[in-house]
């Protein structure tokens, strides 16, 4: 899991059957050290965990990514830039 090590949530709310989440990454954790210095972004495998692990809470179970033959990210996550997604 990467909650409470990668990110934090600032707030979550889950009410008329839509989940919307604000959190909080470590701009200082050790993954940006290699991914990429001085230019950190945060890896697309880890944005998709964050959605997993929000989804998880939100529907209070666990859930399992079985296959993802596309997958497109349409802007970098840099956590030096914006603080809050």
């Amino acid at each position: 899991m990467l909650i409470d090590n990668l990110y934090t949530i600032e707030q979550f709310d889950n009410a008329n059957e839509k989940l919307t989440a604000t959190i909080i990454i470590d701009e200082g954790h050790k993954i940006f050290e290699g991914h990429f210095p001085g230019q950190p972004v945060l890896p697309g495998v880890c944005q998709l965990q964050i959605v997993k692990e929000l989804l998880e809470k939100g529907l209070n179970k666990t859930l399992f990514l079985s296959e993802a033959s596309q997958c497109k990210f349409l802007q970098m996550v840099d956590p030096t830039v914006t603080k809050k997604y």
